[in-house]
C-alpha cells in the first residue's frame, strides 16, 4: 500500500522526526511503499524513502502552516495514496501520531483568557478538532494513557479511534542492557571525559531534549548551583538538543558556571553519552512521553525527572531513580540531586537496565507500522462529503450516510436556499420545517452577522453565535454523553471570516413532541399532582446534572428547550431532548458563571407554574453539589430575569418575534 506521512519540519534530531522516520521505515519493511511530505528536510534523505518538499509561505506560523498543507494536500491528490499519517495537527487526515499534548488543555490551563481570542489559538484549535471531534474518522496513535484521557475529557472521541503504542527500544541503537560490556563502559566514561575537558573523577549530569526550557534545563542549571561547594567543583552538566541557547547560556554565566556545563547541539552519540555519564537530570515542565527517560534505563543510567513526563510512571515502576511530584519545588530537585549524587547508584542503574530488556522483549518493533496497515485494511472512510468547489476553498458540505438518499444531489447552495414552515427569525438566523424527498426535518440557516455585531458582543464580553458549527459540535458531544437531542442529517459551512460566513444545520424532525413549557401551561386548567410536579424537576435535575456535568453551558436553558414525545408520562426517570444547541458552550467549571446562568434561566422559566421551595430543594438534592452562595445569587438572578422579562419593552420585542414565524 501507499502511505503519505506528513510533517511540517524534519531534523535529525527532534523526537517526533526520529519516530517519523523510523515508523516510516518499519512501514517499508512490510512492504509499504512511504512517501514523506515535509515543508523543510534537514540531513540526509534515506535512499529507499521519497521526501516531497513543498513550500509555504506567511507572516506569522499558523499561515504558514496553512498554506503548506494546502501545497502537501495537492500533491497529495496527485499521489492517490491507500493513508494519510500526520505527525502535526491539521484536517484530512486517516491517523494522526499525537506527539503533542493536548493544545486546548494547554490554552486553558496555561495561556492568559485574551488568547483564545488570537487567530493562532483559532487556527491550531480548528486543526486539532478536525482530528478529534466526536463525530470525526480519524485514527490517533497515542503514546500514554494519561494523554488521551486528556484529549477525550475536552473532545469527546471515541474509545475506538485511539491506538495506544507500547513503548519502543531499539536493540540496535542501544543493544540488549542484559549485554552489558564494562570495559567497553569504562572507556566510553574516559573518552567522554578526555574529549570534554573533564577529570577523570568527574561526576557528569545529562539532560537531552530539543526545546531547553520545556525540558527544564534552567533548573537543571540552579540544581547543579545549589550543590554543597566541594561537590559542585567535580559535577559536570552536558545539555544536548536543537534550540536557541542564548538565554540559558546568560543564566549559566551570571551563576559562574561556565567551565561547568556545556551546552551542545543535537548530536548521533547519545547512546555512548548516556553510557559514560553518572545521572540522567529530565526535570520537565511538560513532556507527553519523554522517550530519553527509556533509553536512560536502558545505558544503565539512573534518572530524575517529573510527574510531568508520560514516561515517568516507568522510572517508578523499575525504581531506576527518582520521580518528583507536582506542584514543581527547586528544593525538591536540588535535594534528589544531592541525594542521587551522594548516594551508591548501583541498585538504580541494574533495575533500569532490567526493566528496559522486559520493554524491549515486549515490543520488539514495528508496532506502529502494523497499527497503520490494519487501519489501511479495516478502516471505513468517514461519510463527510466535502464539497469541492475551485472557486471557494472555504466550503465545507457533510452529509449523514443514513440521509444520503434524500440528500445526496443537494450544494451548499441548495441548503441555504431551502424555504418551509419559519420557526423562529432572528436578524441572521432563521428556523424552518421543510420537507424533503416525503421526510420532514427542520433547517437552521445562518447568514453572516456582519462586524457591528461582532465588535458589539466582544466589547460587552459576550460570545457571539457565528454559525451553526457551535450547535453541530454541541449535538455530537451530546449524542457521546448520550442526552437526547436532534440528530444531525447535514450541515455546511461557506468561508472563514466571522463576520461574512455563511452555514447552515439541518436536523431531524422528531415528530410530534412536545416542550415542558407547554406542558406546565395545562396546569392552569388541569393542575398535576405534586408527586407529578416533583418527578418532573427531578428528572430535570438528572438532565442538568448530567449536561453540566461535563462541562457544558446551554445559555438558554428554559423549560421550552427541553421535550419529550407528547404521550410520554412524565417520572423521575423521563429522559428528555435538549433542544436549541446553537449558543452552547464546553470546558465551563460546574460552579461557575454560566452554570449558573443556566439554573436561574431553568428557575425563571418556572415561575408562573407553582414549583415550591419544597420542590427546588428536591431538584437541588438531584443536581450537582452547590454551596449556598451559588442557590442565593441563582434566586437572585432568576427573579431578575422574570422582572426583565414582564417589562413593556422586552414584551414588545417577543410580540415582534411572534410576529415574525408562521403560526
Amino acid at each position: 500500500m501507499k502511505f503519505a506521512f506528513i510533517i511540517f519540519k524534519y531534523f535529525p534530531y527532534g523526537g517526533v522526526q526520529r519516530d517519523m522516520l523510523r515508523i516510516a521505515q518499519d512501514c517499508i519493511a512490510l512492504g509499504h511503499e512511504v512517501t514523506v511530505f515535509t515543508g523543510q528536510w534537514q540531513g540526509e534523505k534515506p535512499d529507499n524513502l521519497k521526501v516531497v518538499i513543498c513550500e509555504s509561505m506567511g507572516w506569522f506560523n499558523h499561515q504558514k502552516h496553512e498554506n503548506l498543507i494546502q501545497n502537501i494536500q495537492q500533491e497529495i491528490n496527485e499521489s492517490h495514496v491507500d493513508l494519510i499519517v500526520g505527525f502535526n495537527r491539521m484536517a484530512g487526515l486517516d491517523v494522526y501520531f499525537a506527539a503533542d499534548s493536548c493544545f486546548v488543555a494547554k490554552a486553558n490551563d496555561e495561556r492568559p483568557w485574551w488568547y483564545r481570542y488570537t487567530p493562532r489559538f483559532k487556527w491550531f484549535q480548528r486543526a486539532e478538532d478536525a482530528i478529534f471531534n466526536v463525530s470525526g474518522h480519524c485514527h490517533i496513535l497515542t503514546l500514554t494513557q494519561a494523554e488521551q484521557s486528556l484529549f477525550q475529557r475536552w473532545y469527546h472521541t471515541p474509545d475506538a479511534r485511539f491506538h495506544l503504542i507500547p513503548p519502543f527500544l531499539s536493540q540496535l541503537r542501544f543493544g540488549m542492557p542484559s549485554d552489558v560490556d564494562m570495559d567497553k563502559r569504562q572507556l566510553l566514561r574516559t573518552d567522554m571525559r578526555t574529549s570534554f575537558g573533564f577529570k577523570a573523577e568527574d561526576l557528569v549530569l545529562l539532560l537531552v531534549g530539543s526545546g531547553f526550557k520545556t525540558k527544564g534545563a534552567d533548573r537543571a542549571v540552579l540544581a547543579l548551583h545549589a550543590l554543597p561547594d566541594a561537590l559542585r567543583q567535580q559535577v559536570k552538566l552536558l545539555i544536548i538538543g536543537q534550540d536557541s541557547a542564548k538565554h540559558l547560556n546568560k543564566q549559566i554565566a551570571e551563576l559562574g558556571l561556565a567551565s561547568q556545563i556545556k551546552v551542545l547541539g543535537g548530536r548521533d552519540d547519545i547512546p555512548q553519552l548516556m553510557q559514560a555519564s553518572d545521572v540522567m537530570i529530565h526535570p520537565a515542565r511538560r513532556e507527553l512521553a519523554g522517550h530519553v527517560l527509556l533509553e536512560a534505563m536502558a545505558c544503565g543510567l539512573p534518572v530524575i525527572t517529573t510527574d510531568q513526563c508520560g514516561y515517568a510512571s516507568h522510572i517508578e515502576q523499575a525504581q531506576a531513580g527518582v520521580v518528583l511530584k507536582s506542584p514543581f519545588s527547586q528544593d525538591a530537585l536540588d535535594v534528589a540531586l544531592l541525594n542521587l549524587l551522594q548516594e551508591h547508584r548501583q541498585a538504580y542503574q541494574e533495575a533500569g537496565r532490567y526493566y528496559a530488556q522486559q520493554l524491549m522483549q515486549h515490543n520488539p518493533g514495528q508496532a506502529e507500522a502494523r497499527m497503520l496497515t490494519n487501519i489501511a485494511d479495516t478502516m471505513k472512510k468517514s461519510p463527510l462529503k466535502v464539497a469541492s468547489d475551485t472557486n471557494n476553498k472555504d466550503l465545507l458540505l457533510w452529509i449523514a450516510p443514513e440521509h444520503d438518499a434524500q440528500l445526496k444531489d443537494m450544494l451548499f447552495d441548495d441548503f441555504m436556499a431551502l424555504s418551509g414552515f419559519t420557526v423562529r427569525a432572528a436578524a441572521n438566523r432563521k428556523t424552518m420545517r421543510v420537507g424533503l424527498s416525503d421526510r420532514s426535518y427542520f433547517v437552521k440557516q445562518h447568514g453572516g452577522v456582519g462586524w457591528k455585531e461582532l465588535v458589539k458582543n466582544y466589547l460587552s464580553a459576550k460570545r457571539p453565535v457565528i454559525g451553526a458549527m457551535t450547535e453541530v459540535h454541541a449535538i455530537q458531544t451530546l449524542t457521546t454523553l448520550g442526552i437526547r437531542t436532534t440528530p444531525i442529517a447535514a450541515y455546511g459551512v461557506s468561508g472563514q471570516c466571522a463576520a461574512t460566513q455563511q452555514s447552515f444545520l439541518l436536523t431531524e424532525d422528531l415528530g410530534d413532541i412536545v416542550s415542558l413549557e407547554d406542558i406546565c401551561k395545562t396546569w392552569g386548567t388541569n393542575p398535576p399532582s405534586k408527586t407529578g410536579r416533583q418527578a418532573m424537576l427531578i428528572a430535570v435535575a438528572k438532565l442538568a446534572k448530567r449536561f453540566h456535568g461535563a462541562g457544558l453551558s446551554h445559555r438558554d436553558f428554559y423549560l421550552c428547550h427541553i421535550a419529550l414525545q407528547r404521550n410520554v408520562i412524565v417520572t423521575e426517570d423521563t429522559e428528555f431532548y435538549l433542544l436549541d444547541l446553537h449558543r452552547v458552550l464546553h470546558h465551563q467549571p460546574v460552579h461557575g458563571s454560566a452554570v449558573r446562568k443556566d439554573i436561574a434561566g431553568l428557575m425563571f422559566s418556572c415561575m408562573d407554574y407553582g414549583f415550591t421551595a419544597q420542590d427546588w430543594d428536591i431538584f437541588k438534592a438531584h443536581y450537582l453539589p452547590q454551596d449556598a452562595k451559588f442557590w442565593q445569587q441563582v434566586n437572585k438572578r432568576a427573579h431578575k430575569l422574570y422582572t426583565r422579562f414582564n417589562s413593556d419593552k422586552f414584551q414588545k420585542r417577543v410580540k415582534a418575534e411572534r410576529e415574525a414565524v408562521d403560526y
